[in-house]
């Protein structure tokens, strides 16, 4: 094989892998944007799209699409997960889908609640699901965490949220402009 022929499968490879990957990308994203119109999803769909979550004991999280907040969730997996897959969902939002692993937790409501200690460290708070046992239910598990993610949204300290503290500042100019207006 001569080098220009390694190069050409090489990136014929990485095309190939790249495709793959925007293909299971939309899917997910689609798992998540059009869960009212989403047949009913079968382990075959999963692996169809190179996702090996298996159907014991799963669960989806959402968080603040930042580099940091994925590195801290990472570190948290060790151990007690498997399979996990983080996707970006928008420029604004990332998700995990990840199984809980057998023996890791005496309840699987601690594999939940391990994320909610782990928001603690994150910027702009986490959204987790209930654990599920059936992939049909992975529509249902994405708008568990969406919800959830939304509920604690607005809790999120405003120090946290850059655009959020900005808007408030402004707000306090205005308000501080309006009673000069008035007294003057």
């Amino acid at each position: 094989m001569t080098p220009t022929s390694f190069l050409n499968s090489h990136q014929q490879q990485l095309a190939k892998d790249m495709a793959k990957e925007m293909e299971r990308g939309h899917f997910l994203r689609h798992l998540v944007d059009d869960q009212e119109n989403i047949p009913s999803v079968k382990a075959e769909d999963l692996k169809k799209h190179s996702i090996y979550l298996e159907e014991r004991a799963y669960l989806a999280v959402v968080f603040l699409n930042r580099k940091e907040n994925t590195e801290i969730i990472q570190r948290y997996l060790q151990d007690r997960f498997e399979n996990s897959i983080f996707f970006i969902h928008s420029e604004q939002e990332a998700f995990l889908l990840t199984n809980v692993k057998r023996e890791a937790f005496s309840d699987q409501k601690e594999a939940v609640s391990l994320f909610y200690h782990c928001a603690l460290q994150l910027r702009g708070g986490i959204g987790c699901s209930d654990v599920h046992h059936h992939v049909s239910h992975l529509p249902k598990a994405f708008a568990e965490a969406v919800r959830d993610f939304d509920a604690g949204f607005y809790q999120v300290p405003a120090q946290e949220l850059p655009r959020e503290s900005h808007v408030r500042e402004v707000e306090t100019g205005i308000m501080r402009a309006s009673v000069k207006l008035m007294d003057g």
